[in-house]
């Protein structure tokens, strides 16, 4: 689907890309502990994996919301 509409970047190999506080709603309130139910989390976080890696870059980590890992 991504590639059939044109929409791909086009990253260096060695890019690494890390995504901090995926899965975070907000609503225009002050209110930060609203989040995305589960299955629409994994279809997000399943879309952008597929995204980065068809525009040839490297998924380092996406947070979701918070990474677990340290960046590289």
């Amino acid at each position: 689907m991504i590639k059939s509409i044109n929409v791909l970047s086009d990253f260096d190999k060695d890019t690494r890309i890390y995504v901090i506080g995926m899965g975070y709603i907000w609503d225009g309130t002050d209110d930060y502990r609203k989040y995305l139910d589960p299955l629409k989390l994994s279809r997000l976080l399943m879309f952008w994996h597929k995204y980065f890696e068809a525009s040839s870059a490297i998924v380092g980590e996406i947070g979701a919301p918070s990474m677990l890992g340290s960046i590289k």
